[in-house]
């Protein structure tokens, strides 16, 4: 049972270990492109009015000035490669990088009709796919890291959460209008008793969420979604127990 934990979690590490590298790489691909894509956008409005060529000189600054903030967290990484936190750190600012990049693919796809010159033209456009391929491989590589890392599960767990807190307020506002409804076979005695498992499951998940995040982060995001679970087992007691309780 030993063995197979230490190779369970020497296959995870090496999954991380994995997609990091190829969200680094892919990262300083973008980078690379979209310097390209800049310098092929500017080549390609020299010869063009300003009102023509505006919108893409403006999206080609606004992007060249989130590029740098990408290295930086990639540099990060790279001098603390078992950091998580500098790994989260580059998996948000990779996705916040993203958007400006396709902007000024956009901004070159509509522009490129109004080249004359045929060689900044052809190299304007090849540049725009180039980055364009390249920022969706950086985003496949973010997705990677997520599942791997347990980000998705967590995300989601969130999601299940505030969706059950959102019945609690649902659920104080009907108690106070004094219509909150019993479910049939319900009764004070058996809500208040799994009122009370609920809590001591929860404590249970709680103990054990705080064991992995020390002990095993690769597996926070399963430890997050069993606490959430627990939580919502929790709210939907004490749901019951104030809808069998006489002036709730």
């Amino acid at each position: 049972g030993q063995l197979q934990s230490i190779s369970q979690q020497m296959v995870a590490d090496a999954g991380k270990i994995a997609s990091v590298t190829a969200l680094c790489d892919y990262a300083k691909t973008v980078v690379a492109n979209v310097s390209a894509l800049t310098s092929g956008v500017r080549g390609a409005c020299v010869d063009l009015p300003d009102t023509t060529s505006a919108p893409a000189i403006k999206s080609a600054k606004e992007v060249a000035e989130q590029m740098p903030r990408l290295l930086t967290a990639v540099k990060r990484v790279v001098q603390n490669p078992l950091s998580d936190k500098a790994q989260v750190d580059l998996l948000e600012v990779a996705q916040r990088a993203a958007l400006p990049p396709m902007t000024l693919v956009s901004a070159a796809k509509r522009l490129a009709p109004k080249v004359t010159d045929a060689n900044n033209k052809q190299r304007m456009v090849y540049a725009a796919d180039s980055t364009a391929q390249s920022v969706q491989k950086l985003m496949a590589a973010c997705q990677t890291y997520k599942q791997i890392g347990g980000h998705i599960e967590i995300e989601e767990a969130l999601e299940a959460f505030a969706a059950t807190i959102s019945d609690l307020e649902t659920a104080e506002i009907a108690a106070m209008g004094g219509f909150l409804e019993i479910l049939p076979g319900q009764n004070r005695e058996n809500t208040v008793e799994l009122l009370s498992m609920a809590m001591k499951s929860m404590h249970s998940a709680n103990e054990e969420l705080l064991r992995v995040a020390k002990s095993e982060p690769n597996q926070l995001g399963n430890a997050v979604k069993n606490t959430t679970a627990a939580a919502n087992q929790v709210a939907m007691a004490a749901k019951g127990v104030a809808s069998t309780t006489p002036a709730k």
